[in-house]
């Protein structure tokens, strides 16, 4: 449910911000979770 639910976002958020956007969001996830694991 939880996973669906997440899906549905990431579609809203793929369809509502244009490629730059979306770049740099997943930039910073990347980050965040790499300094998450440091």
């Amino acid at each position: 449910m939880i996973a669906i639910t997440a899906r549905r976002i990431l579609m809203l958020d793929y369809l509502s911000l244009d490629k730059a956007q979306l770049r740099q969001k997943q930039r910073l996830l990347q980050k965040s979770y790499d300094d998450f694991k440091a």
